[in-house]
């Protein structure tokens, strides 16, 4: 009896001994008891992987592509108010592009809407290549800045900022109307000439027509933004008495008639040229095309006769033959005197003169 109630006594110990492990185990697994208990998705679904294999890595991809790069800024314009322009803007590798506006003194970008919200009268057009019109330019706009912001995956760049100036461009002609007041006050009050107060040669252009009638008017000739200076006659001559640019806001001669050297208005851009001085000894028949700040030569056959009394002519298309005299290349344009005269006669015929018109008298 007392050996079975001793090995009893044993197992009762024993099984609660074991009871207490059991608990403490299902309490406090292991680590590796818990790993066990996880469920993985991949172990249930071991052919459809989480990610799959051919799906691109967009993040990895925005890294391998180059920003865009800048191929072209734009440039500032001196305009006149109510004139237009256009801006150019290039870049290589940009998925798009946009433009941004900026008043003076602030640091605020507009978009597009907005400036024309702000710029009452403005017209702006997006076309292709990067370029951008901006059409009826109000005086507000002076000092705008535009910029353009090219796009790609990478993210954008910048160009330089294109500055917009108005500006009045009959202020900037000043020296040319000083000038021909000065001219017009020798005329009529007779008072002494001084070539150094005509620093555009304008006494040349009245020599023998006086100054009564002169007019003026503004046309861009060559559609370049810039508005041409034409001094005229208000008869509705095509006769030019001078013709005049900006550069760099500063007035240029283009051209101008002198004694019996004529230059008229042949319409769009052109001007025809015609010198008959001194007689036969020389004879220039002329077309030409205003390009920017210079005259560009169409047409231009040249005769005169030299030291020797020996009577020579000259012909080019796209040079002027006049300005190769005395150099030894004129004579790679030299030919015959019957080839001249023909050649005289067919510039002067092929010219459609245009009288000028709307001139606005100078006094």
């Amino acid at each position: 009896m007392r050996k079975f109630l001793l090995i009893l006594l044993t197992l009762s110990i024993t099984f609660i001994l074991c009871s207490c492990v059991k608990i403490d185990i299902h309490i406090e697994p292991s680590a590796k008891q818990y790993e066990k208990n996880v469920i993985h998705l991949s172990e249930c679904t071991p052919d459809l992987p989480l990610v799959p294999e051919n799906m691109p890595n967009i993040e990895n991809e925005s890294k391998n592509i180059p920003l865009p790069v800048i191929t072209k800024q734009p440039v500032g314009e001196n305009v006149e108010s109510g004139s237009r322009t256009w801006l150019i803007s290039q870049a290589d590798s940009a998925d798009g592009m946009r433009w941004h506006f900026r008043q003076p003194d602030t640091t605020v970008d507009y978009d597009i809407t907005s400036t024309l919200s702000a710029l009452p009268g403005l017209e702006l057009e997006v076309l292709d290549k990067g370029t951008l019109a901006l059409r009826n330019i109000p005086a507000e706009m002076d000092d705008w800045s535009i910029r353009a912001e090219f796009y790609n995956a990478a993210g954008s760049v910048y160009s330089d900022w294109a500055v917009i100036k108005v500006v009045n461009t009959l202020e900037l002609y000043k020296p040319i109307f000083d000038n021909l007041r000065y001219i017009i006050d020798v005329y009529n009050n007779e008072t002494q000439y001084a070539a150094a107060n005509d620093k555009y040669s304008l006494n040349n252009c009245f020599g023998y027509t006086g100054v009564d009638g002169v007019g003026y008017k503004l046309d861009d000739l060559d559609n370049n933004g810039v508005k041409e200076l034409i001094l005229g006659y208000s008869n509705g001559s095509p006769e030019i008495c001078g013709i005049f640019t900006l550069r760099d806001n500063y007035p240029v001669v283009l051209g101008r008639s002198s004694g019996r050297s004529f230059l008229r208005y042949a319409g769009g851009n052109r001007l025809y040229y015609s010198c008959g001085a001194g007689g036969p000894s020389i004879k220039i028949n002329t077309i030409y095309e205003v390009n920017g700040a210079v005259l560009d030569t169409v047409r231009c056959c040249f005769s005169f006769l030299d030291a020797d009394d020996i009577f020579k002519s000259y012909y080019a298309e796209g040079i002027d033959v006049v300005n190769l005299e005395g150099s030894n290349s004129i004579e790679n344009y030299r030919i015959s005197d019957s080839e001249a005269e023909t050649l005289h006669n067919t510039i002067a015929n092929s010219v459609t003169l245009k009288p000028l018109t709307d001139l606005i008298p100078v006094v």
